[in-house]
């Protein structure tokens, strides 16, 4: 590393040295070529003085040049050649994280047991006659009923005849694999003896201190290094469902459901942004099941009362949530700063454009503009701003942190800052909304639970959601869109309609449908509290043969899926 050191100082002195000569050999020659054109005369001092200053003009010239040229030479070597402390391939990678936080035994063991979960197997698209039936895609069965005077919808002609079981598919509709071909192949799975196997030892496996990986990461995007958890967390929501519908197990449904919900608290605090948004779905997956399960099957009172106490264990908080990612963000902006910028003892720096080992080194000229653009201090002291500004909204009510997003104004980009604030992650409020989005739906299914046991007791719902305090639940949680109560009603049909106002803070009646022409992300306008199930969407089902369905059996058997 001396050696390394050295060499790289005298390249640099040789480098100014030629860049200095080649300075004096160019005012040199000048100067000799306007030399002879040069006749001034002096009659006074002063301008005696100032004929010496203009014959000798090149020896000032001569001594600005010793001056400034290893000054310069420096520069530009240094802005061609120096590399930053880190690499701007690890962009995506463990971003500092140490790897005493996520080697531990526990996350190690258990991505070696999901690891060995056999994957879904592929089946043969279904078709034929079976006593009067015919299998078909739910999809055409609603094409059928949108259109019923078309009779059967033309399809392309080249469609694949194999395709890979969906575990999500067993989460959708009825529990009725005699009729649901996804659902009864998925069952033949879950009752494979490796499969229960290693579902057990991962499940078991959840209460430990899990983190996801960071060390496995590919570079570029980190999303899919993390699908593992969430078919992992899939396939045993659909086993706490295949206990429950199945074999009348309530006790191993709900310690499904626990693994679950302690994998997702321990992502839900861990190291990186995209970790803690898989943690939160994750924990949306499982509380979304059980909120369905008291009006699908015959649950009683204690195990209603034993569901609540589940989601009381693993509470969800959207300021812990938004002060994660807060934290992930700055620690991610940090190393943001050491892939794009120089650090010098100071710990200041300049920006560097492109970097000499990456190849194409003809690009790193651009690094000689810049001092143009903010030095690292300031780029870093401005972003160290944001996000204290970013840390101070977890105490604000959502409508506060709304208009504390709208005048923080942090979109726009400073002419003097190459990156701007785009790669804050932060900015819009996006991930806010998240947070909030996550507790209304925890919230809310609280008090879907607790409608249910109210139910189970007198055999209707209340008028009011205070009638359910306190035998039903202690306190009423608020809207946190709002800070206003939740939005209750009683419909036509003997159920109820529980919803969140949403991002707008308007009832919307429960509405939810998003608003045409919004942002994906904002969701939308009421969130509503689901407590059904919804149907199918990627399902054969068998249903009786038609002679339309029997004219199209062949061409029917390699049905395209949507």
């Amino acid at each position: 590393m001396h050696q390394d050191g050295l060499n790289s100082h005298l390249l640099s002195a040789t480098f100014c040295f030629l860049s200095s000569v080649y300075i004096l050999l160019y005012v040199a020659i000048i100067r000799i070529l306007a030399f002879n054109k040069m006749k001034l005369e002096a009659t006074t001092k002063i301008e005696t003085l100032r004929d010496w200053l203009h014959r000798h003009r090149w020896r000032n010239r001569l001594i600005i040049t010793i001056i400034i040229a290893p000054f310069l030479g420096h520069f530009v070597y240094t802005r061609l050649t120096v590399s930053p402390p880190e690499n701007l391939s690890t962009f995506y990678g463990p971003r500092q994280i140490p790897p005493a936080m996520y080697q531990n035994e526990a996350t190690i063991e258990f991505e070696k047991q999901i690891s060995r979960i056999p994957a879904l197997p592929t089946v043969t698209v279904p078709s034929g006659i079976i006593g009067g039936k015919q299998w078909v895609h739910i999809a055409e069965i609603k094409d059928q009923q949108q259109t019923p005077d078309r009779g059967r919808i033309s399809r392309p002609t080249s469609r694949p005849t194999t395709f890979q079981l969906d575990e999500s598919e067993a989460l959708f509709g009825e529990w009725k694999p005699e009729t649901h071909f996804q659902l009864r192949e998925i069952i033949k799975y879950l009752e494979t003896p490796e499969v229960r196997d290693r579902l057990n030892k991962s499940a078991a496996l959840c209460s430990g201190e899990i983190s996801a990986t960071p060390e496995s990461m590919p570079p570029g995007w980190i999303l899919p290094s993390l699908s593992p958890y969430r078919h992992f967390a899939r396939l045993l929501t659909v086993r706490a469902r295949y206990y429950l519908a199945r074999k009348n197990d309530f006790d191993k449904a709900a310690s499904d459901i626990e693994a679950i919900l302690q994998l997702a608290a321990n992502l839900e605090d861990d190291y990186t942004l995209i970790t803690i948004l898989v943690g939160m779905a994750i924990r949306s997956l499982a509380e979304s099941e059980v909120v369905i399960w008291p009006g699908e099957y015959e649950i009683n009172r204690d195990q209603i009362e034993s569901l609540m106490q589940l989601f009381q264990k693993y509470p969800c908080s959207y300021q812990q949530s938004w002060e994660r990612a807060v934290c992930s963000e700055h620690r991610y902006s940090e190393h943001l700063l050491n892939c794009l910028y120089t650090k010098q003892e100071d710990g200041n720096g300049w920006l560097i454009w492109h970097n000499w080992p990456s190849g194409k080194r003809v690009f790193c000229l651009y690094n000689l503009l810049s001092p143009i653009f903010d030095d690292r201090n300031t780029v870093y002291n401005r972003w160290l701003s944001l996000y204290e500004k970013f840390g101070h909204i977890a105490d604000l009510s959502y409508p506060q942190a709304k208009r504390t997003f709208e005048a923080l104004d942090i979109a726009v980009k400073r002419p003097t800052d190459l990156f701007g604030n785009r790669f804050l992650g932060l900015e819009n409020g996006r991930y806010y909304y998240i947070c909030v989005r996550q507790q209304a739906d925890n919230d809310g299914r609280k008090i879907a639970l607790a409608l249910s046991a109210y139910h189970r007791d007198h055999n209707h719902y209340p008028d009011s959601l205070a009638d359910l305090v306190p035998l039903y639940i202690s306190t009423l949680p608020d809207d946190p869109f709002a800070d206003q109560p939740f939005r209750y009603r009683l419909d036509d049909k003997g159920t109820y309609i529980l919803y969140s106002v949403g991002t707008n803070g308007v009832d919307d009646g429960g509405n939810s449908h998003v608003d045409k022409g919004s942002l994906s992300w904002i969701g939308p306008k009421d969130c509503v509290i689901e407590s059904t199930r919804s149907e199918p969407y990627d399902e054969w089902m068998l249903v009786p043969a038609t002679p339309t369905t029997q004219q199209g059996n062949n061409e029917r058997s390699g049905y395209n899926r949507y």
